[in-house]
């Protein structure tokens, strides 16, 4: 046990264990429904014209959407990176110590996170397009359909909600502009924002009925 230790706060392999712990806390404040798994979420457009004085730009984008972070939900994808690289670099420091060598530790450091980065892009490619929570065309239907909250609270900056389907319930980014709403709350769908992917919530009670109509005398 103690060799184990060794190995993971061994200074090859100590930057993957640093992000597994940042990770490993993350995914407890989920299930505590803390925090939403899209909570660091990157959106990449690379469907527009490529700008010959941004190449680099174009060829950073490029690598990101190959390395599937675009396809997967960044902390998925941190997780399974820094499991791999603690993988990779603690077999190589058990295999062979660097020391004190600055270079052999910068060099090892480099192997380890392309050989992570490799171990990454296979292993999250069967994920690619699991998580899309909602798909645009069915988006604005589920507006003034009930829904449940699933996350600790919903804010106008941050919120997530259940709402049943045929099939398996589907989650939905949600924001409350008018008031805070607590988990197992339920909501209406009041509107969508196709440019961030998000819908409003109200409370059951505040969306106003129909008027009732008088009768003729």
């Amino acid at each position: 046990m103690s060799e184990i230790i060794d190995l993971l706060f061994a200074i090859p392999t100590l930057p993957g264990t640093i992000l597994l712990g940042v990770c490993l806390v993350y995914w407890l404040l989920l299930i505590a429904g803390a925090v939403s798994l899209d909570l660091l979420h990157i959106d990449l457009d690379l469907d527009t014209d490529v700008n010959p004085d941004a190449a680099g730009t174009s060829w950073g984008m490029t690598a990101f959407k190959f390395l599937n972070i675009n396809d997967v939900p960044l902390m998925i994808w941190l997780s399974i990176f820094a499991a791999a690289y603690v993988a990779i670099a603690g077999a190589a420091v058990s295999i062979r110590p660097v020391g004190d060598d600055l270079g052999a530790i910068a060099a090892a450091i480099a192997c380890s996170s392309a050989l992570a980065l490799i171990a990454t892009k296979l292993l999250t490619q069967p994920l690619r397009g699991k998580f899309e929570v909602v798909e645009p065309n069915v988006a604005e239907t589920l507006v003034g359909r009930t829904c449940v909250i699933t996350t600790v609270e919903v804010s106008e900056r941050f919120g997530q909600a259940s709402v049943e389907s045929e099939g398996a319930p589907l989650l939905l980014n949600v924001r409350a502009p008018a008031e805070t709403l607590s988990k197992h709350d339920v909501a209406v769908i009041t509107g969508f924002d196709r440019d961030r992917n998000v819908f409003f919530v109200e409370p059951v009670a505040a969306v106003p009925s129909e008027p009732p109509t008088r009768e003729a005398v």
